[in-house]
């Protein structure tokens, strides 16, 4: 039997005896310090349940692309919990939780994957499915990171950086790093709080990049984590759960709902999206900006129907969201409101800024460009039929509609404002926030 302690930085939060059994792991002789009970984390509670969840939650999961290889090149396997929290202290980039032996003398400071370097070695088997290394302690991200493509996490110029590689072996495989690129384009155009990307090429493969968003004292809590915030973790309990802490939360949900409809993100699950922890009070302090939009922007498509704007509209019309028993319609019925309708706005005469080295072909990304608009313009119309007061502008996609639709949005924002400032009736071009 082995003494484990759960620690945030250097303090002990809970300690625990663990004893496997052929396939089964014992928890026992629980100790919760009751005064750091506000600091656990949010899917942890002292059970012998709970912990074995949470640890189980904590390593590298098994769909996770190459996992054999990384956990081989440690002399470990997928089954053996205990043996991966041994090597890699379950240390991770999304918090500052960490689990050692109850007699471990060493700091946090010595040891965590924000300060310290971490090993290349393991990044490369990660990352190519190539190499190995050794079943000594292995300071590495890779070992609690999850996610089913080639990703790896890396130490460039004092920053920390995520490489994530592409699907291979289909007609429509490699596309999601650019899909990646191009999504944080429509996404910061619209003014939405999303990770920025890049793209590189290492180790000959192609991965799209983005740097770090947590930092040693910001934890990101994905939303299917939240515990006893989440009374179940569904849709409709997330927005209740925004609409409870402040018109920021809720608004970056709509927005998220609208972006996901508009590109047709069909990953978006409760392990993608989530909110901003301060590690030292324990309170939740912002949304998390989004990401993982590789499987949207119609990267799944095929060359049937990226033939034109239209074949590739029809493409988008299939979208059908990850939540269950929900379908566009009733996404854009709550998500779209005045935000979402300023952000879809900028896309009327939006273009895609190309990558100096590596891009989609112009074909592609004209014919994504005029879909965008279309899809859009789609959103807007179910936005009016649900909200009866909204006036939707609908143009056609020839190059002189934007500006005409933007010189009429234009126009009608400035009869609104008059229209305030007299407190005269007028005309609403975009429905309250709910």
């Amino acid at each position: 039997m082995a003494n484990y302690s759960i620690k945030l930085y250097d303090e002990e939060l809970l300690s625990f005896s663990a004893e496997k059994f052929l396939d089964k792991i014992s928890i026992k002789n629980i100790h919760a310090n009751k005064d750091h009970l506000s600091l656990f984390p949010l899917d942890l509670q002292p059970t012998e349940d709970s912990i074995l969840h949470w640890l189980r939650r904590r390593v590298i999961p098994k769909n996770r692309a190459f996992v054999g290889e990384i956990l081989r090149s440690l002399g470990l396997h997928s089954n053996d919990v205990l043996g991966i929290i041994d090597v890699c202290k379950g240390l991770s980039l999304n918090d500052s939780f960490w689990v050692t032996p109850s007699d471990f003398t060493g700091s946090f400071s010595d040891y965590n994957l924000y300060e310290n370097p971490f090993s290349e070695v393991l990044s490369i088997v990660a990352y190519t499915g190539y190499g190995s290394s050794d079943r000594a302690f292995t300071t590495s991200p890779e070992l609690t990171t999850d996610g089913m493509l080639p990703k790896a996490w890396r130490n460039i110029n004092g920053g920390i950086y995520l490489y994530k590689g592409s699907s291979t072996g289909a007609a429509n495989a490699g596309n999601e790093p650019y899909a990646e690129f191009y999504a944080a384009q429509l996404a910061n155009a619209m003014g939405i709080n999303a990770v920025s990307y890049d793209l590189d090429r290492w180790k000959g493969i192609l991965a799209s990049t983005c740097k770090l968003f947590t930092d040693i004292n910001t934890a990101y809590v994905p939303m299917g984590r939240m515990g006893q915030l989440l009374h179940k973790v569904t849709l409709a309990d997330t927005i209740e759960f925004c609409a409870s802490k402040s018109d920021d939360f809720t608004a970056q949900l709509k927005s998220m709902l609208m972006f996901d409809a508009l590109i047709r993100n069909e990953d978006r699950h409760f392990g993608n999206f989530g909110v901003l922890r301060d590690n030292h009070s324990g309170e939740i302090i912002a949304p998390a900006p989004l990401f993982d939009h590789g499987l949207g922007l119609f990267s799944q498509a095929f060359t049937t129907e990226l033939q034109s704007a239209d074949t590739l509209f029809e493409f988008a019309n299939a979208f059908s969201p990850f939540y269950d028993n929900i379908s566009t319609r009733d996404i854009c019925d709550f998500a779209i409101g005045k935000k979402q309708v300023h952000q879809l706005h900028q896309l009327i005469d939006f273009h895609f800024t190309k990558h100096p080295v590596y891009n989609w072909s112009d074909e592609r990304l004209h014919v994504t460009e005029q879909c965008i608009r279309k899809r859009a313009i789609q959103l807007y119309n179910i936005a009016k039929e649900a909200h009866k007061d909204i006036k939707v502008f609908t143009p056609s996609l020839d190059s002189s509609e934007p500006r005409r639709m933007a010189a009429q949005l234009q126009q009608a924002q400035a009869q609104k404002e008059a229209a305030q400032e007299s407190r005269k009736p007028h005309v609403i071009i975009s429905p309250p926030e709910r």
